[in-house]
């Protein structure tokens, strides 16, 4: 190999050494800056050993959280629903269970209380389901509860929920939106 040909060859080599060793130019600007994980303020457990599926942690006007358990039906032992209301702390200020229901989704309404969607269970010759709107005042005391036709059976869910502007409130799954007034009577129904 001619000196030429050496000196090509090393020169590629050097080259090659410092392609794979060096940085690319958008990373060569060093950041002073360090992120940290953020600290945990408190961490609380709740429920027992039933609880399984903890939904829709919202927090409240006055600072603290309101959360779900979501309950679910284990052959033939159905466990309720649990509705928490704790501080800012954490700290529980009151627990509900609301029977035969599957709570999915929740909201704090404009008087402060709470609405809760999600399906009614009933055991007869079969398990069905009946999507399901649940008003409590600001305590978790249930003022009204309102069943709904589901549409095919056993296959729409009260999934989501909104109050609306009129005070009312809407709620959809499973491709079916419900409108509802304040108490919960239906106003419309699309499927």
């Amino acid at each position: 190999m001619g000196n030429l040909a050496r000196t090509f060859a090393l020169v590629l080599v050097i080259f090659l050494t410092f392609l794979s060793t060096a940085e690319p130019s958008t990373v060569k600007a060093q950041s002073t800056t360090t992120i940290s994980a953020p600290a945990i303020v408190w961490q609380q457990e709740y429920g027992d050993h039933r609880t399984e599926s903890v939904s829709n942690l919202i927090q409240t006007s006055d600072g603290g959280y309101a959360f779900l358990d979501l309950g679910w039906s284990h052959g033939f032992n159905l466990w309720p629903s649990v509705f928490y209301k704790v501080d800012s702390s954490g700290n529980v200020q009151w627990v509900k269970s609301i029977e035969y229901s599957t709570a999915i989704s929740l909201i704090q309404t404009s008087d402060k209380g709470y609405e809760i969607s999600g399906n009614w269970n009933t055991y007869g010759t079969t398990y069905e389901t009946t999507p399901t709107l649940i008003k409590t005042d600001s305590q978790g005391n249930i003022q009204w509860a309102q069943n709904y036709t589901s549409e095919p059976p056993n296959l729409s869910n009260a999934v989501s929920i909104m109050q609306t502007s009129d005070g009312g409130f809407a709620s959809s799954g499973n491709g079916t939106i419900t409108k509802t007034d304040l108490s919960g009577s239906i106003q419309w129904k699309k499927i």
